[in-house]
């Protein structure tokens, strides 16, 4: 999740750095993913947040991170252990 962070601040400075007039589009941080350089096109897109809260509007409370529901099926085995925790 941590990953999602990363990518969504790095896809928010380039955006700045495009908005900005004294910078432009050529002033983007490249991005790498596996080892091969991430498009332009893929490098506009926002992704799930990660761990980070987003910060509504003054006088309104955060909202929490987002939270993936457990669906695998746990064995007894499992379950005992986590008794235990």
């Amino acid at each position: 999740m941590g990953s999602h962070d990363e990518w969504n601040i790095w896809q928010e400075l380039n955006k700045n750095r495009m908005l900005d007039t004294d910078l432009g589009m050529g002033s983007q941080i490249p991005g790498y993913f596996e080892g091969q350089q991430i498009s332009p096109g893929a490098a506009e897109c926002r992704i799930s947040p990660g761990y980070a809260v987003e910060y509504p509007p003054a006088g309104t409370p955060p909202k929490p991170p987002t939270v993936v529901a457990q669906v695998a099926r746990l064995t007894p085995a499992v379950v005992e252990l986590e008794k235990h925790r």
